[in-house]
């Protein structure tokens, strides 16, 4: 982390004791502070001791590791798959199926000269 520090609220002291520290960006890492002051000046800082990742409390789920195809015929194909090792901290929705035409390559050479 580099670059100064920001200060993003002032909170009154009859206010309650916590703040939404909104619009930070995703995967990026903050520390955050808070001082208290009265009519002398200002605390010294307490700092929190950890780094936060902002980013959802979850991640993408892991690769599937095994995909067979099962049987295929010349209008199928029947498709089996295990789950992930890890869903990332969130339940699996779903799983999206994708398919891509293979061309098959043909040279074309010149005819002889006759």
């Amino acid at each position: 982390m580099s670059g100064g520090w920001s200060q993003v609220a002032e909170i009154p002291a009859d206010e309650p004791l916590r703040f939404k520290c909104e619009d930070l960006e995703n995967k990026k890492q903050y520390k955050f502070k808070i001082t208290v002051s009265n009519k002398l000046g200002a605390s010294d800082p307490n700092v929190h001791p950890k780094v936060i990742l902002a980013k959802d409390p979850w991640d993408e789920p892991g690769k599937i590791l095994h995909v067979e195809v099962t049987d295929w015929g010349p209008n199928h194909a029947d498709l089996r798959w295990s789950r992930p090792e890890s869903d990332g901290g969130a339940p699996i929705t779903g799983y999206v199926i994708e398919y891509r035409v293979r061309r098959l390559c043909s040279v074309v050479r010149p005819l002889p000269n006759v």
